[in-house]
């Protein structure tokens, strides 16, 4: 689907210019025309967004689906563990609206975003390293970031490729797996206007630090400790009525929700199993996507044309969740 529509109109960047694809044609606008015609493009995508049923969208196939099904063994896993240590996560971000939507992936995505408060997230890095034992998946926690869950054969080997893993520059790697993002109990005497304007400034300070450190992995140990600076600046060790999405994300947008939009969880289907959702769960999805019923393609984490021939190898060992229900039954 995502091919299709590129080719009805796309604008990628050449060596030589900008290349505009429209129905099929290959056009190199002048400076003069471009500006225009990007316009009249965009007015195109916002039309098809709104003809396409997004409920009618066939789920992923390929190398994509099978991405898939190695993304939701994790959590599964991460499901089974959280629920034995009586430790709370959501289903979050792209993942959220798969579950509501689709009741499953968004058929074009090519991870999963688990969230946790915290003090759950902490909880949850004392019993992973046991319970992964054995199994074929490593959590792995990079200085300033959020959370990754990998499997083994699709891991990062050196500090390089754990930033360019976590900074998505994978260089025809495929790497994969279930991001945890942690939120924190906002401060009762800040705003949420206050607590949004802070996080936007300190994403940019973040920002800069990452640009100076020369992807060196002992700088990364600096930037976490501003972002724990800034996170204890505006959250709560006590629980209060409103939670913000950490520092440790590399998105710059400021997300503050309601505690009672989350809590208590509920359980929703995805890819025919139960994990836990938010209570109000359109609240959160509507501060993600606003008009999160129709269809809206964002740019995916996997290029498999660019991919290695190692990892496409390996991908191919492994099952699609289809594939893995009939082998069971």
């Amino acid at each position: 689907m995502t091919k299709f529509l590129q080719n009805i109109f796309s604008i990628t960047n050449e060596e030589d210019g900008k290349l505009i694809r429209l129905l099929g044609l290959r056009i190199r606008p002048g400076k003069r025309s471009f500006k225009k015609l990007e316009r009249r493009i965009e007015e195109m995508r916002r039309l098809q967004e709104c003809l396409i049923d997004v409920k009618s969208v066939s789920k992923a196939s390929g190398f994509l689906r099978i991405v898939q099904s190695i993304d939701f063994e994790i959590l599964c896993k991460v499901d089974e563990i959280c629920r034995r240590h009586g430790i709370s996560y959501w289903l979050d971000g792209g993942t959220l609206l798969g579950s509501i939507r689709h009741e499953g992936f968004i058929p074009w995505d090519d991870d999963l975003d688990i969230a946790m408060m915290d003090s759950d997230y902490e909880r949850f890095q004392t019993v992973v390293e046991e319970e992964f034992k054995g199994t074929d998946f490593v959590f792995k926690q990079v200085p300033s970031h959020i959370g990754k869950i990998l499997h083994k054969d699709f891991l990062p080997q050196t500090e390089e490729e754990w930033i360019d893993f976590t900074n998505w520059e994978k260089n025809e790697r495929l790497y994969l797996g279930v991001d945890i993002f942690p939120f924190y109990y906002c401060k009762n005497e800040l705003s949420d206007e206050i607590i949004k304007d802070k996080i936007k400034q300190s994403h940019v300070e973040k920002r800069i630090m990452y640009n100076r450190s020369n992807n060196n992995y002992l700088k990364y140990y600096e930037i976490n400790d501003f972002v724990k600076k800034k996170n204890n600046e505006l959250s709560s060790k006590n629980a209060t009525q409103r939670v913000f999405l950490g520092l440790e994300t590399i998105s710059p947008a400021p997300y503050v929700f309601k505690i009672n939009d989350i809590f208590p969880l509920r359980e929703q289907v995805f890819e025919g199993k139960k994990f836990f959702v938010p209570k109000n769960y359109k609240n959160i999805l509507l501060d993600y996507y606003d008009d999160w019923a129709k269809i809206i393609f964002y740019p995916p984490h996997l290029d498999f044309s660019k991919v290695c021939k190692q990892d496409k190898c390996k991908l191919l060992e492994h099952l699609t969740i289809e594939e893995k229900v009939i082998k069971q039954d």
